[in-house]
C-alpha cells in the first residue's frame, strides 16, 4: 500500500516505482464548461487576470489545438486582451493576462528583466537523488 498526503491510498495493483495511483480522464471529463472556466480564475480585476491553466489546453490557436483557453474565456464572458507569457499545451500552471496595453507592456518588462519569481514543481516516477535543486 502507498501513502498520499500521510493517508493510505487504496489501489487494485502495486504501484510502479512509487508512482501515485491515477487514471486518465476521458475526453468528456477534459472538456471545460463556462462554470469550470470561472472556477479556474485565481484573480481578476480591471487590469489583470490570473488563470489556473489545465494541461492539454493550448493558450493560442494552432494546428490540431481545438478550443483554446483564450476562446473559452471569451465564451465565459471573461475577455483578457493580452497574454503576458505562455505555457506549453501539456503544462499545467498559472497564466497571467493583461487587460490593457499599458499593463501588458509593464508585465512583459517585468518578465523580460526576471523581476517575476517563477516556481516549478516536477512530479516524477521513482525517487530523485536530491530533494531540491535548480534547473
Amino acid at each position: 500500500m502507498s501513502t498520499i498526503l500521510a493517508r493510505p491510498a487504496r489501489n487494485s495493483r502495486p504501484l510502479l516505482h512509487n508512482a501515485l495511483p491515477c487514471r486518465r480522464k476521458s475526453r468528456r471529463e477534459t472538456k471545460m464548461r463556462p462554470e469550470t472556466v470561472h472556477s479556474r480564475i485565481l484573480y481578476n480585476d480591471d487590469r489583470i487576470l490570473v488563470y489556473n491553466k489545465p494541461n492539454r489546453k493550448a493558450v493560442h490557436n494552432g494546428p490540431k489545438v481545438g478550443k483554446t483557453i483564450y476562446q473559452q474565456l471569451e465564451e465565459a464572458n471573461v475577455t483578457p486582451a493580452y497574454p503576458v507569457h505562455r505555457l506549453d499545451r501539456d503544462t499545467t500552471g498559472v497564466l497571467l493576462f493583461a487587460k490593457d496595453k499599458e499593463m501588458a507592456t509593464y508585465l512583459s518588462s517585468l518578465m523580460k528583466h526576471h523581476k517575476v519569481l517563477r516556481s516549478y514543481l516536477a512530479l516524477c516516477i521513482g525517487v530523485p537523488d536530491q530533494t531540491r535543486g535548480e534547473v
